[in-house]
């Protein structure tokens, strides 16, 4: 059974040295609170997502990290710094996506600084809790294959799948490691299968290439996601995607961003058994809720 904490436990040597961290986006989900605080440095628990997320990468050896912002999230910048200060980082980089055009394009801007190696890529959407961390786990599973691998998460409800990126499984490598078939973004009709594209993901430095082709070919849309360049890329390429062990933490929407505040209070070490009594003893006390 995995434990599903926020301790950490040490790593084999790093393959991947670098994490790209996309969050351009509005959040307008989250309006009109992100209009004046971006989504991505709400708390969960004691941190924001993007400073567990931080924690997570360094802790698996990444040392360079590069973010995406917005020019209108300054605050999330200096928090950024802050972050790359307190975990040491060899380098931490912050380029903007302009526009809101989509996942796609915001991965263009950062490939000048990713060189010729693989590199992780996140969003500030989720977060992962369970030993080895999702990092890990990708980076282990990078090195059987070889190949871009992107992280899912088995889902049976429908309603939520209706809003995610679905794979429709190719072949099992092992248990838990399959190639794509194809990807269906935000699936109307039956799913192909029920696991789900969730933050995480192992690219390639040829990814590029199909990126800016992807976007010439919908040129006509504006927004282009990563999930439309995979599924073009399927077509050529091998890619994987490999079900994580441990929990989800889904913070994509106001509703499951108190889900999920919760399950990080939980988790935490320092605060997640005072928590747990204190959500006890309310539950106790006002077993039907109180209203507003």
């Amino acid at each position: 059974m995995i434990r599903r904490s926020l301790r950490s436990q040490p790593c084999s040597p790093a393959r991947i040295k670098t994490a790209v961290i996309l969050a351009a986006g509005k959040g307008v989900r989250f309006a009109p609170l992100s209009q004046f605080i971006p989504k991505e440095l709400l708390p969960l628990g004691r941190m924001p997502v993007l400073g567990w997320l931080i924690r997570e990468v360094v802790n698996a050896g990444v040392s360079e990290v590069i973010l995406v912002s917005a020019p209108s999230k300054r605050p999330l910048e200096r928090y950024f710094r802050f972050l790359a200060k307190k975990y040491g980082l060899k380098k931490a980089i912050v380029v903007h996506q302009e526009e809101p055009r989509g996942t796609a394009d915001a991965l263009l801007k950062a490939q000048e600084h990713l060189g010729q190696r693989p590199f992780l890529v996140y969003y500030c959407d989720d977060l992962w809790l369970g030993e080895p961390s999702r990092t890990q786990q990708l980076q282990e599973a990078y090195a059987e294959v070889g190949r871009p691998i992107c992280a899912v998460v088995r889902i049976d409800d429908r309603q939520l799948l209706s809003r995610l990126g679905v794979i429709k499984i190719g072949r099992e490598k092992r248990p838990g490691l399959y190639t794509v078939e194809r990807l269906v973004e935000k699936p109307k009709r039956k799913p192909p299968s029920n696991l789900a594209l969730v933050s995480g993901m192992i690219l390639e430095p040829s990814i590029f290439g199909a990126v800016e082709e992807v976007i010439q070919r919908f040129s006509s849309k504006r927004e282009v996601f990563i999930s439309n360049v995979l599924n073009h890329l399927c077509r050529t390429t091998t890619i994987y995607a490999l079900e994580l062990e441990g929990e989800w933490v889904d913070a994509g929407t106001n509703e499951r961003y108190l889900f999920a505040f919760v399950q990080m209070a939980l988790a935490d070490p320092a605060v997640g058994e005072e928590f747990r009594e204190y959500l006890q003893d309310v539950i106790q006390r006002n077993p039907k809720g109180l209203g507003f």
